[in-house]
């Protein structure tokens, strides 16, 4: 999911399932929007729906996981 954070990738290419998760990840701030850059960035400090993982890797990036339906 986090693929949607660069700004080449638009989600509304891609299945329902996945624009939906997209929004309930804004929706529940996990994707916030930088104050400075004005992208949208990861918020870790989100409450992560059950089910749903957040990966931090060591290099400062995420990976977002959701079960596919």
């Amino acid at each position: 999911m986090i693929i949607f954070l660069e700004p080449a990738y638009d989600v509304s290419q891609y299945p329902k399932f996945i624009r939906d998760t997209w929004e309930k990840m804004i929706e529940q701030e996990i994707i916030i929007e930088d104050k400075k850059t004005k992208r949208k960035k990861v918020n870790p400090r989100a409450k992560i729906p059950r089910g749903h993982i957040l990966e931090g890797r060591s290099d400062g990036t995420y990976m977002y996981w959701v079960k596919l339906p």
